[in-house]
């Protein structure tokens, strides 16, 4: 884990190979995807076509939430059925 100062604020980048969460204060990685999770659930996109869907996929996906990941993890997660 490595930390940084920006401005008053502390942050945590957390990850494995090419794919780090960065978050505030939460050094966990339930809980930074418990919160990412949130965020896009939340989020509106109107009018145009967006990949909201993917991340979501992606954030719900038992290797990723185990940092099961690789360099082909991406192309097995698109071969899979979609849940």
């Amino acid at each position: 884990m490595q930390e940084r100062q920006i401005g008053n604020r502390t942050v945590s980048a957390i990850g494995l190979g090419e794919m780090p969460l960065s978050i505030e204060g939460r050094p966990d990685r339930t809980q930074a995807i418990s919160r990412l999770t949130r965020a896009l659930h939340e989020y509106f996109v109107g009018g145009i076509k967006t990949n909201i869907s993917l991340f979501r996929r992606i954030l719900t996906d038992p290797d990723f939430q185990a940092g099961k990941l690789d360099t082909g993890y991406l192309d097995r997660l698109l071969k899979s059925k979609s849940p």
